[in-house]
């Protein structure tokens, strides 16, 4: 690289020029910012001026095409930003292919304040110093199925994989029970029990499937509510490089959407943490059509699968009871499916409710608002720190075979940090909620609602850096029918939680807004064409601060002290053990002397008063007395 261009580079201001590619229309953008980081190059191109100029553009962005700057040879990331209002974050999209010219989006219907180009200079980044890098999927995942109070100790499907010394995390994933009455409140929670309770911990023994953990549990937990482990690797320093993600292993019905990890030092984020899409299920398409308008508007609730009433409602932190596990109503953080005839499917929740799924479809003589109702919004508490995956999204509901299915939420990140949390170069974590489909066709069908935005947890002391944190919404599903008839969106997903350790304060690194709504598109002649029908988007999600990992003190056997004093020649017998003045301070266990049966320890510590017996001795004259 000459001086020249370097120079160029390193100015405050430099113009590029962009040409972005939107609904078949070419326009140019030639005022964006460049400066270096580093050895890295960073391009802010602010999407209000060009929004402002053509805020038509803002709906029906499909392609970026760009030019390299100086010195960009290796890779490229695109970040999508906003402090105020983002509908679509593309992720975090990387080009590594010379030759490549442009990065596909998604569509895009909010307007947006950023858009950060991050080029990887010629020049290779300097190697971190005692890093570990770390990518892929690095935990572990098993069952748990009891526990023993008295040992302290877990009952696991498997135990391959964990070892002495091991850090893991158990938690609940499900358990809460809901209002199964047809009406208004179907599907809030009534209890949570201890659905989203979690804890670290470390292991001190594994016999079998038995996992004997060395700290004390902070929670007990209903096995039945879906319980699992997950081995936690533990580094002094970690990174994720540029160029990297690290995610986790899908949500499967009993293990599987955590990324956990922990560092006793300093935890790097240059890279990507994805969990996008990867926590509870979305509801998926009916196999049986729903045919025919009803002849009174369907507003059921619940009602089994494939009754012809109703499309399945998204997963969430309830179990399904099979007789409801359809219809419109939310089933706790779990959007609730379109009903018939042609409904969109409620958008899932989180911290934030889900939105409304559109209304049936005109064809009908009474055009009603029974769309699947969004998933509940969990109020999340320092006080009592639970976690949750991102509900799914409800079904569309379909007749014509090409209704779409609820998006899945997004999974759990936590992160514990001994030093700092931090990114040298824009890092990610995104956990939002994946966008539901469109249905495949240009035929009717309703279309599912898009999955909540998931649970962040950065467990740290320091934050630094330059990184974002987004666990947005889900959008909802696109009606794009260009038939004769209006046709449901689905509704958008709530967003999620983000959780420090240290106190928060809302900014621009933060980003846990709901996703919008589908519209309906295809036919530019319908009433409903580019309206929601009814949809709504799913509302913001929360950031909360002091919300720590908890963990148990170190376990022991529970202990009682005896400090007494004893007359003299007096005993005392502690299940068989005599201690005496010749034996005055010991320890003795005592079987199933303590709760749940469990055997107890009690200290002895004696003294004693002294020997009370004494002798007088004193010559008497005859007729003399001594009173004592």
């Amino acid at each position: 690289m000459t001086k020249e261009k370097e120079k160029q580079i390193n100015e405050k201001s430099v113009n590029k020029r962009f040409e972005p590619t939107y609904s078949g229309i070419r326009r140019s953008y030639d005022k964006g910012w460049v400066f270096r980081i580093g050895k890295n190059i960073v391009i802010l191109w602010p999407f209000d001026t060009l929004f402002g100029r053509y805020p038509q553009v803002g709906r029906y962005v499909s392609q970026l095409a760009f030019a390299r700057p100086y010195g960009a040879s290796r890779s490229v990331r695109l970040l999508l930003h906003s402090a105020t209002a983002i509908n679509h974050i593309n992720r975090s999209l990387l080009l590594t292919s010379l030759n490549q010219s442009f990065i596909n989006l998604m569509p895009v219907s909010r307007f947006h304040t950023l858009i950060t180009l991050m080029f990887t200079a010629a020049c290779a980044l300097p190697a971190a110093m005692a890093q570990t890098p770390v990518d892929g999927i690095v935990n572990i995942y098993t069952p748990v199925t009891g526990f023993n109070n008295c040992d302290n100790a877990y009952t696991v499907g498997s135990s391959a994989g964990f070892n002495i010394g091991d850090r893991v995390l158990i938690i609940q994933m499900k358990g809460a029970v809901v209002d199964q009455t047809e009406g208004p409140t179907f599907g809030q929670v009534t209890s949570l029990g201890s659905a989203g309770k979690f804890e670290y911990n470390t292991i001190a023994s594994v016999a079998g499937n038995t996992i004997e953990m060395s700290q004390a549990a902070v929670n007990s937990y209903n096995f039945s509510g879906k319980v699992q482990m997950v081995r936690v690797p533990q580094y002094t320093d970690a990174i994720v490089n540029f160029g990297s993600i690290l995610t986790c292993s899908p949500w499967n019905g009993t293990t599987g959407g955590i990324l956990a990890v922990e560092c006793t030092g300093t935890f790097t984020l240059d890279g990507e943490i994805n969990v996008v899409g990867l926590g509870f299920k979305g509801g998926t398409v009916s196999s049986t059509s729903d045919n025919n308008c009803p002849a009174t508007p369907n507003l059921t609730m619940g009602m089994a699968l494939n009754a012809g009433l109703g499309a399945e409602k998204g997963e969430g932190f309830a179990d399904f009871v099979p007789s409801l596990q359809a219809g419109r109503g939310p089933w706790a953080n779990g959007g609730g499916g379109g009903n018939k005839l042609n409904a969109g499917g409620g958008g899932g929740s989180n911290a934030a409710a889900g939105g409304i799924g559109g209304r049936q479809t005109n064809l009908c003589a009474d055009v009603v608002d029974n769309g699947g109702l969004g998933g509940y919004a969990m109020s999340y508490s320092n006080a009592d720190p639970r976690v949750f995956l991102g509900g799914g999204g409800g079904s569309g509901d379909r007749n014509d075979g090409v209704g779409s299915a609820g998006a899945n939420g997004s999974g759990i990140v936590m992160i514990k940090c001994g030093v700092a949390f931090e990114s040298t170069f824009f890092g990610i974590i995104d956990a939002s909620g994946a966008d539901a489909s469109p249905n495949p066709s240009i035929a009717g069908d309703g279309n599912g609602g898009g999955g909540a935005g998931g649970s962040v947890v950065i467990d740290a002391p320091t934050l630094n850096g330059n990184y974002f944190i987004l666990a947005l919404g889900g959008k909802g599903g696109q009606a794009l029918n260009s038939v004769a008839n209006c046709y449901a969106p689905g509704g958008g997903g709530g967003g999620g939680l983000i959780a420090l350790c240290i106190p928060a304060q809302q900014s621009a690194a933060y980003v846990q807004i709901g996703g919008t709504a589908g519209v309906v598109n295809g036919n530019g002649s319908l009433p409903c064409f580019n309206s929601t029908f009814g949809a709504a988007p799913g509302g913001d999600g929360s950031l909360v601060g002091n919300f720590c990992i908890p963990e148990g003190p170190p376990g022991s056997i529970p202990t009682g002290n005896v400090d007494s004093t004893l007359c003299f020649g007096a005993t005392l017998n502690v299940n068989g053990t005599v201690f005496s003045a010749a034996n005055p301070t010991g320890s003795v266990l005592l079987p199933g002397g303590s709760f749940f049966g469990c055997d107890s320890i009690v200290n002895v510590n004696l003294s004693f008063y002294p020997n009370p017996l004494g002798s007088y001795s004193e010559t008497l004259c005859p007729g003399q007395t001594v009173t004592i």
